[in-house]
């Protein structure tokens, strides 16, 4: 699942011009003037439907003004869909910040690639320069960390702080970086309730093995990404947290 939980009323609304257009071009020489003009309404009255639902449902969110609102349980079940452990969302609530840029890459990219394995080569030359001898090692390229960043917090690699980057080694030859370990920190997120904070952003809480947390997200307010959720900001909130 993507990182968006809502659709464009204008994409919507140039699909239904472009089929009604295309259907009228079809029937031309079949029915009359008049009741090819009847077409629009059907188109009219689905993209009516398509703007009240896309407002009902998004209000909530992209109102300023509309601050303080508990999240439906739509909602809830869209945003705890995206956390399912070892997505990328989840990975990036591995530590905690106030800013984004402060995320612990070390944390986040712990368990390395979802998209290859590391090769023979890979292994036994890092293996060399670690000293761990039959010990796992994660690969993950500065391409696929800039695609996690973006997607979760609209961020580049370059964009960061590169905390806990140093953990990592680095190979210039294949222009990845490699950790060794031996077990995983893939966490799975359920959100015990969320609010609206207005201007597009929410609030969200939920319990972890040391304590209770607070995510603050952001809805993309532009054509490009409307609906899709970055996170702003991750904190222990529980006083009894001494980490």
């Amino acid at each position: 699942m993507t990182g968006r939980l809502f659709f464009s009323p204008v994409l919507v609304a140039v699909v239904l011009i472009a089929a009604v257009l295309v259907l009228q071009r079809v029937l031309r020489k079949r029915v009359r003037p008049a009741v090819l003009h009847t077409l629009w309404l059907p188109a009219a009255v689905i993209l009516a439907g398509v703007i009240i639902f896309t407002g009902t449902n998004s209000a909530s969110v992209h109102s300023p003004d509309d601050e303080g609102r508990p999240l439906d349980e739509t909602m809830m079940e869209q945003l705890n869909d995206l956390f399912f452990a070892g997505s990328w969302y989840s990975q990036a609530l591995t530590s905690t910040y106030e800013d984004p840029r402060d995320v612990d890459l070390g944390q986040m990219f712990y368990n390395g690639s979802k998209n290859r394995q590391i090769t023979p080569e890979e292994y036994q030359y890092i293996q060399q320069q670690c000293g761990f001898p039959g010990i796992d090692v994660m690969v993950i390229s500065p391409q696929e960390m800039d695609e996690a960043l973006l997607e979760v917090f609209g961020l580049t690699l370059e964009d960061t702080h590169n905390v806990g980057l140093d953990q990592f080694l680095y190979w210039e030859e294949t222009g990845c970086y490699y950790l060794v370990h031996g077990d995983t920190n893939a966490i799975g997120i359920t959100f015990a309730e969320g609010q609206t904070l207005g201007e597009g952003c929410l609030a969200l809480t939920y319990t972890g093995y040391d304590g209770t947390y607070l995510v603050r997200l952001r809805l993309g307010q532009t054509e490009s990404d409307a609906g899709h959720v970055y996170i702003e900001s991750h904190q222990a909130i529980d006083p009894a947290y001494t980490s």
